[in-house]
């Protein structure tokens, strides 16, 4: 096969668009603090039941990429985007439905992954599997940024 400097030029493309794109990848802001107004914890809610609603909203004041917020299990918000499969999102982070009813049901979000020890979120000097109750699911903790932990 002879290389033309067509083909060669394809290539060098392909190649420089893929280093785009993860590089991307890299510098996305989910996880960053995002100000959205929570909704107040029920006060009712049982250690069996979660007692801060899970809330995504679009607001074109946020200073995030994909002018998405979410918040659940009793974080404070931050900046997300919309996603298929948890390739498609940063470190610590899982690809998830946040509501299962309202406008945004069935939509899946980039939040904080599920954990049971620090390696399942990726880059240890970044992040840590922060334990506490955050409603009935297993396992027991939250990836977030090291300085999260209290």
């Amino acid at each position: 096969m002879v290389w033309s400097a067509a083909m060669f030029n394809s290539g060098r493309l392909l190649f420089c668009g893929a280093l785009v794109l993860s590089a991307c990848r890299e510098q996305s802001d989910v996880g960053e603090a995002c100000p959205m107004e929570l909704p107040t914890a029920d006060d009712t809610a049982s250690e069996s039941s979660v007692a801060y609603p899970a809330t995504v909203e679009i607001n074109t004041e946020f200073p995030c990429d994909s002018l998405v917020c979410v918040a659940m299990s009793g974080r404070p918000a931050y900046c997300t985007s919309e996603c298929r499969a948890d390739a498609s999102c940063p470190d610590a982070f899982e690809c998830r439905v946040v509501n299962e009813t309202g406008p945004f049901a069935g939509r899946k979000y980039c939040v904080w992954r599920r954990c049971r020890v620090q390696l399942e979120c990726g880059d240890v000097s970044k992040y840590d599997c922060i334990e506490g109750y955050y409603g009935p699911e297993e396992p027991p903790g939250l990836c977030g940024q090291t300085s999260d932990e209290e």
